[in-house]
């Protein structure tokens, strides 16, 4: 289970924690504000480099390795609609594959979003800039989908 903005204190606004806590600053020992929770995540934030994975909630340290999604198009767009394919822009393949390897390095998990076009296919587009970026990160596998 996850959730967003799992780690840090509240800074006065419900439901938020301070910004000393986003993914690229926290620390090891950092409190868990929402528990139980199996991993960290603050979409669409990146963990560093040196990410840290242990935190605590009353006083046990818990072990969360940090989740980051990518979404296709640089606009963090969740969902298609009538404006997706021609009011957004997809995810530059060199920013994609820097981000990839942050998550690799870090022993992280990532969560790759690509929404359905309105007839439950997945947008061109989309599926080719993918495959480019798996191709430069040397984690493509096989055959390309239609």
């Amino acid at each position: 289970m996850g959730v967003n903005l799992t780690i840090g204190k509240f800074n006065g606004k419900k439901g938020v924690p301070k910004k000393r806590y986003m993914p690229l600053s926290q620390q090891e020992g950092d409190p868990i504000r929402m528990f139980p929770s199996d991993f960290r995540l603050w979409d669409p934030h990146m963990c560093r480099a040196d990410d840290p994975k242990i935190f605590t909630f009353k006083d046990q340290k818990y072990y969360l390795p940090f989740e980051h999604t990518v979404c296709s198009r640089i606009e963090g767009k969740w969902f298609y609609s009538d404006t997706y394919e021609s009011g957004t822009t997809l995810m530059d393949v060199d920013e994609a594959v820097r981000r990839i390897n942050i998550i690799r390095s870090t022993f992280n998990s990532m969560v790759v979003n690509l929404p359905p076009d309105k007839d439950g296919k997945l947008v061109k587009g989309d599926k080719e800039n993918l495959f480019a970026i798996a191709r430069k990160a040397g984690i493509y596998r096989g055959k390309e989908l239609s």
